[in-house]
């Protein structure tokens, strides 16, 4: 990697001293497009001076990855004391199926004789 551009490696030995016991970091092309959620903050009527917002990331359920980037625009002159976040998955037929299949997956990927 130059100047955030990938470069090809010249030769196969140099491809397999950089990946000799090393495993390859997986990548969707989904992945390299930004996706995102939203949500606007709304006053909490408890506890006092809090604020929440709930919103869907079902549309990120097919990218690769458990890491997520959060951006918050606030007024200038808020401060904030604590953010908490709560991922959480519906408990439904379709949760169920992806969750079989991603730890298909894994098993296959963790024994596979590949």
């Amino acid at each position: 990697v130059s100047n955030q551009q990938k470069l090809p490696l010249k030769t196969a030995a140099i491809a397999a001293s950089y990946l000799a016991n090393r495993k390859p970091i997986i990548v969707d092309s989904k992945s390299l497009t930004t996706q995102s959620a939203t949500c606007a903050l709304e006053k909490n009527l408890w506890p006092l001076d809090t604020y929440s917002c709930t919103t869907s990331i079902y549309n990120l359920n097919d990218l690769i990855g458990n890491d997520f980037q959060v951006q918050v625009n606030i007024k200038k002159g808020v401060r904030m004391k604590v953010m908490s976040l709560t991922f959480s998955t519906p408990l439904d037929l379709s949760s169920a199926r992806t969750t079989v299949s991603a730890l298909k997956n894994l098993l296959k990927s963790n024994y596979s004789s590949n």
